[in-house]
C-alpha cells in the first residue's frame, strides 16, 4: 500500500514538472522573436511593439526576462489569447499582455503576435492544446521569458541617481549637471560607438546663482548599460567612482 502512495506521488510531481512550463517566450530585438512550446508543439516567430511610447502600454511594464503565468482566455473583443502576468515585474491580469494571432509588429499594440490562421495556424495549435490541458480560465501554467535584445538607450531628458545625488539632464550633446537638486556643473559629453566609454567636458560651473566659463577638459567613465532606462558610469577624478542613475 505504501509504494501504491508512493507511485501515485510520483505520478503527482512528474505532472506537475510536465506542465510547469507551457510556453517559451524568446525576445530577439525591440520587435521580434519567437514563441516555443513542446507540449503544444509549435515552435515560431514572434512580433512585438515593447516600447514606453507603444499605444497599448500606456508607459506601464512590458516583458523582462523570467517566470510569468499563463492562462487561455479571451479578450472583449473575442480574439482568443493566452494571457500573460505576474512576472519579475508583477504584470496585472489586466494589464492585457498576451500572446494571439498577427504577423507583423504593426500587428502588436503591445502584445506577442505569431502568424497562423483562426483555423489552423500556430496560435490555433496553442490555443487549442493549452485549452484541453488546462481549461479555458481554468489551471494556470508557466510562461518563461528569455531576453536577448542588447538594452537601447538613449541619452536624453532626466536621469536621477540611484545611489547618489547627482541628476543628469542631457539634451542633445549636452548636459546640466545638478547636485542635490542644485546647478552644479554644465557642458557636452559623448558616448562612444559600442556605448562602453562615456566622455563629458565641462565648460561651466555655477556660483552664486551664476553660471562661470571653465575648461574641465574630458572625464572619461566607464560606462555599463543596464538597461533602456538604466546605466552606471564608473571612474576616478581623484577618488574612484560608480553612479547608476536611471530615467525619470
Amino acid at each position: 500500500m505504501k509504494r501504491v502512495g508512493l507511485l501515485i506521488l510520483i505520478m503527482l510531481v512528474l505532472s506537475a514538472v510536465l506542465y510547469a512550463q507551457a510556453i517559451t517566450i524568446t525576445l530577439y530585438t525591440e520587435t521580434s522573436g519567437s514563441v516555443v512550446s513542446s507540449e503544444a508543439d509549435v515552435n515560431t516567430s514572434a512580433w512585438f511593439r515593447s516600447t514606453e511610447s507603444t499605444p497599448g502600454l500606456s508607459g506601464g511594464s512590458w516583458l523582462v526576462a523570467g517566470d510569468y503565468t499563463g492562462e487561455v482566455s479571451r479578450f472583449t473583443d473575442g480574439k482568443d489569447v493566452i494571457r500573460i502576468y505576474g512576472g519579475p515585474n508583477n504584470i496585472s491580469r489586466n494589464r492585457g499582455i498576451a500572446i494571439h494571432i498577427g504577423n507583423s509588429p504593426t500587428d502588436s499594440s503591445g502584445c506577442v503576435v505569431i502568424a497562423g490562421r483562426q483555423i489552423g495556424g500556430a496560435m490555433y495549435t496553442l490555443f487549442s492544446v493549452l485549452e484541453k490541458n488546462y481549461g479555458f480560465e481554468g489551471k494556470k501554467f508557466t510562461i518563461h521569458v528569455i531576453d536577448n535584445r542588447s538594452p537601447v538607450i538613449s541619452f536624453v531628458g532626466t536621469w536621477i541617481g540611484v545611489d547618489n545625488n547627482y541628476t543628469w539632464i542631457f539634451s542633445g550633446s549636452n548636459y546640466t549637471l545638478l547636485q542635490n537638486g542644485v546647478n552644479c556643473e554644465k557642458g557636452t559629453f559623448s558616448v562612444n560607438s559600442n556605448k562602453t566609454k562615456f566622455t563629458q567636458n565641462g565648460t561651466h560651473y555655477w556660483s552664486n546663482g551664476t553660471w562661470l566659463s571653465y575648461t574641465g577638459g574630458g572625464l572619461v567613465s566607464d560606462l555599463s548599460i543596464l538597461s533602456n532606462n538604466r546605466f552606471r558610469i564608473i571612474g576616478n577624478n581623484g577618488e574612484p567612482y560608480s553612479e547608476t542613475y536611471e530615467k525619470r
